[in-house]
């Protein structure tokens, strides 16, 4: 079993950067993550051709760039949500005190935010790359 880390980066950290910048648009988004972690999983099957000998190989090869995909993705969600709360998190507290409610600190709730989607990124990274690479060998049978 071989995995080529140069195309897995080159790959992933591209893909990476967007699904972290899509924290933005919030919910909105992840259509596109979907698409992206399954295109980076079927384009590193594709670039390591040479490398796969067997049908664990397509698996780990896809899962190992939707893994890098969702670590470089969870890190740079987690800061888009640190921005957004510091930016926005004001507004919207003094929003909740006009009608009485209480509102959580917008840095509070920006690291829980991180600490709970961060894994959450990476597993469903190295799931949607595993997957993204079987459907890529289905299809060019």
């Amino acid at each position: 079993m071989q995995i080529n880390f140069k195309n897995a980066a080159m790959l992933a950290i591209p893909a990476g950067i967007v699904i972290g910048l899509l924290g933005f648009v919030s919910c909105c988004g992840y259509p596109i993550d979907i698409v992206l972690l399954l295109a980076v999983g079927a384009g590193m099957v594709h670039l390591s051709k040479g490398a796969i000998k067997e049908q664990n190989d397509v698996l780990v090869n896809g899962a190992a760039a939707g893994g890098i995909a969702g670590v470089v993705g969870g890190i740079l969600y987690g800061i888009v949500i640190l921005i957004n709360n510091i930016v926005f998190g004001s507004m919207i507290s003094n929003m909740y005190k006009q009608y009485g409610i209480s509102a959580t600190p917008g840095v509070t709730s920006a690291i829980t935010s991180a600490i709970c989607c961060f894994p959450l990124f990476i597993f469903i990274g190295i799931v949607l790359g595993a997957l993204g690479a079987l459907a890529y060998t289905y299809i060019k049978k």
